[in-house]
């Protein structure tokens, strides 16, 4: 019973999409290992900066089908490890139970004796009659109603629903494909050829440092970053009098009109992208957004791609700059309702501090739009 377990630390950890993050070394200010070992880890991730023998020898992403034995895996939205049980689920669908809840890597569960737990906490009888279903023969014990036990989340936190579901995207679900386009927008339609580009700024963000993104955190209001006059504007490259100058920014954001009702998305969601560098190299950072009518954009998710790691993340290869090139960054998989009267936001920068090294090379980003640049959103209904 895999609890916010990872499958790949170097995909979901160590380097997301290839991209060097702290988050494999803030574990070294717990007293848990000794400094010679701390010293050991931390040079093997730095000396192991692609996917290789040591990476493979500790993930289990190509494993999975190889469990025989029913597992229930309990995981968050906003934990970093949270695509460990969606892995199993695709790879052993007929094995596996999947509970996913609003939950980041730490505690969620209802002890028994300690304060009323809140709504959305997971109950220990969960656990307990899993074990005595599959363990004590006991047929008493219930185990989950489907296989999917998914908790869609909004923009106001605790606010929500559990659903029980057979399948994963669940059903009705369809594939929306969304382009952006260069003066900001995103529509269903792939627009003419245009292009917009961004200076890399290492130290892009904000981000949480320790664990998935957190939505909800008053310290995550992305608005700061992405411009001026977020609740009508498109966010792109606009500043306060006085301040920057509109054009070339460190972010740049593609924004869609207000949604008319409540729409849902369930399932993953994946930017593929055409751009074109004038560095060596570069670190792509997207976020999904959702903008409030009062101009918080809270972010929803974030995926990453090393652009030399474009097709492998085994196997850097080079970058002739100023050539425009396909990138796929997928933001994995999230489950969230759009209210009314909020917007569906993507981002792209260069940096995702602090939960990303400021190590991008210095350089500008040009995106190529047409039909070479879109997102495909799982919407619920659609």
């Amino acid at each position: 019973m895999p609890f916010v377990s990872p499958t790949n630390i170097y995909a979901e950890w160590v380097y997301p999409g290839g991209v060097p993050s702290t988050m494999g070394e803030w574990w070294q200010t717990l007293p848990v290992v000794s400094d010679t070992d701390r010293v050991s880890t931390l040079r093997s991730f730095q000396e192991n900066s692609s996917y290789n023998e040591f990476w493979e020898q500790i993930a289990i992403t190509e494993e999975l089908a190889q469990v025989d034995v029913p597992v229930l895996h309990i995981g968050g939205y906003f934990d970093i490890f949270k695509e460990g049980g969606f892995d199993a689920l695709r790879q052993r669908p007929d094995k596996t139970w999947l509970i996913t809840g609003p939950w980041t890597h730490w505690d969620f569960l209802a002890v028994p004796g300690e304060d009323a737990p809140a709504a959305v906490d997971l109950s220990y009888g969960v656990i307990l009659q899993w074990l005595d279903h599959w363990l004590l023969g006991d047929q008493r014990a219930s185990v989950p109603p489907s296989r999917v036990i998914s908790f869609e989340n909004t923009s106001t936190a605790g606010e929500g629903t559990w659903g029980a579901h057979d399948t994963w995207p669940v059903a009705g679900v369809s594939t929306t494909r969304l382009f952006p386009a260069a003066d900001g927008g995103v529509s269903a339609t792939a627009p003419a050829s245009g292009e917009c580009s961004y200076s890399v700024n290492p130290y892009d963000g904000p981000s949480v440092g320790q664990t998935g993104t957190m939505p909800h955190a008053a310290d995550q209001d992305q608005a700061a970053n992405e411009g001026v006059d977020n609740a009508r504007g498109n966010g792109r490259c606009r500043w306060p009098d006085g301040g920057r100058e509109d054009g070339v920014c460190g972010r740049t954001t593609f924004t869609l009109p207000a949604f008319d009702t409540d729409t849902s998305i369930a399932g993953p969601v994946t930017l593929h992208l055409t751009a074109s560098i004038t560095a060596a190299d570069t670190h792509f950072v997207s976020k999904l957004e959702t903008v409030l009518p009062d101009g918080r954009v809270l972010p929803i998710e974030t995926g990453y791609l090393r652009a030399q790691l474009r097709t492998s993340l085994s196997r850097p290869e080079e970058i002739e700059p100023g050539k425009p090139i396909p990138y796929t960054i997928p933001l994995g998989n999230m489950h969230w309702k759009f209210k009314a009267g909020e917007r569906l936001r993507v981002t792209l920068s260069g940096g995702d501090f602090p939960k990303i090294k400021p190590t991008a090379p210095a350089g500008i980003v040009t995106i190529h739009h047409g039909t070479g640049t879109y997102l495909d959103v799982p919407v619920v209904g659609s």
